[in-house]
């Protein structure tokens, strides 16, 4: 990734068939800023919603503001296309990150974790973006359970800001076995990982406001 700061950057970090995962840095974003925040828009390829929060964050401009904010409309580009929550192979990219005692689970089910914890391309591809991008506060954008949760092995007051910044409630999740946010935060200590639950379909003034609060949320 070059210094380019006040114009966007794109980074490919993995290509599967036909299809990259991108990161992109959102315009005047400043990489002299005192911290950088990572908006996922979707990981199950059934759960879209996120991505009209991302796509608002790139037409943003953020210059003056004294942010960093990227973006990755999708780490599931294959699920995507297909409108169905596994990968190419129909693994739960939510259930392969290697959290402490990964073991396989849920064979046949569509939250089927594969075979082994990082085996699919899309989950090392994040992987690396972590390492890569650094971001000390990271949402992944989920849908229906309509709700804020709890960042695993974190203090709960990035998910208490983004409930005031947005207006969605607050709602404790178990810590799912090969969870993305479990892993990033069990594995970096500079980063907190947030799940952002939206409802089945958000309206656009809702979406709005949750763009709108991300960006505070950096500001802060």
């Amino acid at each position: 990734i070059r210094t380019a700061e006040g114009r966007r950057i794109r980074q490919a970090f993995v290509a599967p068939p036909g299809r990259r995962i991108v990161a992109c840095q959102g315009q005047g974003s400043t990489g002299s800023a005192a911290s950088t925040r990572l908006v996922v828009g979707s990981m199950h390829g059934n759960e879209k919603g996120g991505l009209k929060v991302t796509s608002r964050l790139r037409a943003t401009d953020l210059s003056g503001q004294d942010v960093n904010i990227w973006t990755i409309d999708t780490i599931n580009p294959d699920g995507h296309v297909r409108s169905r929550r596994g990968n190419l192979r129909r693994i739960d990219l939510n259930g392969n990150f290697p959290t402490a005692g990964w073991k396989q689970r849920f064979r046949g089910q569509d939250t089927y974790g594969g075979p082994r914890a990082a085996s699919e391309p899309e989950t090392r591809a994040m992987m690396k973006a972590m390492r890569t991008i650094r971001p000390e506060q990271v949402v992944v954008f989920h849908q229906r359970i309509n709700a804020i949760d709890c960042p695993p092995y974190r203090s709960r007051a990035m998910t208490t800001r983004l409930a005031e910044l947005t207006g969605y409630r607050i709602r404790c999740l178990p810590v799912n076995h090969g969870n993305f946010t479990a892993w990033a935060n069990s594995r970096y200590d500079w980063t907190t990982t947030v799940t952002f639950e939206l409802e089945a379909r958000p309206p656009a003034a809702r979406l709005d406001r949750v763009s709108a609060g991300l960006v505070a949320l950096a500001r802060d």
